[in-house]
């Protein structure tokens, strides 16, 4: 509804004149059907988010890896920021959880083509269709999910790592770029979904800005659109991945091993990965 009344008045179209990703209406599917599967999307994602913590035991590995003694289970509702964890007790939490982000995108990517085309290189119209609206409605869903699992906690990025949990922006920014990674398949998706890369992303994109601007316009109290706000420009635009992403990176390197080797099951597509070149414009190596 945000979409197709408040971003169609004058204030937001002119803030999104130069926005190639703008979020559409969802066509053909009445007001019903899309709740339910933006609900039923999110739901899904939030189920293999924590199924990835039990595939890569992320209990043990965060009693190994750093001080997080006290209890052996994965707390994922914690939303008030009472609890802050800092240092590397922070970094190893930040990155089970953009861990298991990765695990529970690929689970998700992989439903949604086995139940909306399945006929891999033959899909009609229909499917097609169907395929585009619900891939919309999911990104919705979980982009709301995400924000609302941080609660009323301040979402302007900072430097250092803090807390259980990365800010929402920054679990946007990877699991989209997973989702549109996934789904062009190095370029021979569009044979499967009739979307190029580029479609891909704006589809992608625009419906989580669109989340970004209904959470700011439902629950800020500033009339200004922060900077660093919206998902979209992904890790490489981060002003703190030098520190930040630095971060994740090298201890996700120590537990990697550890992780590959106790993982129960699942696609490898699964697993967390950064690129060589990722790496090298982060760390400044080509690891």
């Amino acid at each position: 509804e945000f979409a197709s009344t408040a971003m169609t008045e004058e204030p937001f179209l002119s803030l999104l004149q130069h926005f190639k990703k703008q979020s559409r209406p969802i066509k053909d599917m009445n007001k019903k059907s899309a709740i339910h599967n933006m609900f039923m999307g999110s739901l899904t994602w939030v189920y293999y988010h924590e199924l990835g913590h039990l595939m890569q035991e992320h209990g043990y590995i965060r009693k190994k890896y750093a001080g997080l003694q006290e209890k052996s289970y994965i707390e994922d509702c914690e939303s008030t920021g009472e609890h802050q964890l800092s240092g590397r007790d922070a970094v190893i939490s930040h990155v089970t959880e953009l861990a298991a982000d990765v695990e529970a995108t690929q689970w998700c990517m992989q439903e949604l083509i086995r139940h909306f085309l399945p006929n891999v290189m033959d899909n009609d119209e229909n499917d097609l269709k169907e395929f585009k609206n619900t891939l919309h409605l999911f990104i919705c869903g979980l982009s709301c999910t995400l924000y609302r699992f941080y609660g009323e906690r301040p979402l302007i990025i900072k430097e250092e790592v803090e807390g259980s949990h990365p800010y929402p922006i920054r679990r946007l920014d990877l699991c989209i770029s997973n989702m549109y990674e996934k789904l062009d398949f190095n370029g021979y998706g569009e044979v499967m979904h009739s979307m190029n890369r580029t479609q891909l992303v704006h589809l992608c994109l625009g419906a989580a800005e669109s989340v970004g601007f209904y959470w700011l316009w439902k629950y800020s109290q500033k009339p200004v659109v922060p900077e660093n706000f919206l998902a979209g420009a992904g890790i490489f635009f981060d002003p703190y991945k030098k520190s930040y992403w630095s971060s994740i990176i090298k201890v996700w390197d120590e537990i990697e091993p550890d992780i590959k080797e106790i993982r129960r099951f699942g696609n490898e597509l699964g697993i967390l990965t950064f690129t060589d070149y990722t790496r090298s414009d982060i760390l400044g190596d080509s690891k």
